[in-house]
């Protein structure tokens, strides 16, 4: 079997179990702050982000 789509098919059930957790939005919310934050990270922006 093939690890990537496993790993896939995971990501996507977890994703849909916080969804129906948190209601949807706040999952969102989270995954949208920490890619974004990620996105700092890669392009060398080392500041801390004000809350």
């Amino acid at each position: 079997m093939d690890k990537n789509q496993n790993l896939t098919s995971f990501q996507e059930l977890t994703a849909t179990e916080l969804n129906q957790i948190t209601g949807g939005g706040l999952w969102e919310d989270l995954l949208y702050n920490i890619n974004r934050y990620a996105h700092y990270i890669a392009q060398g922006l080392h500041q801390p982000i004000q809350l």
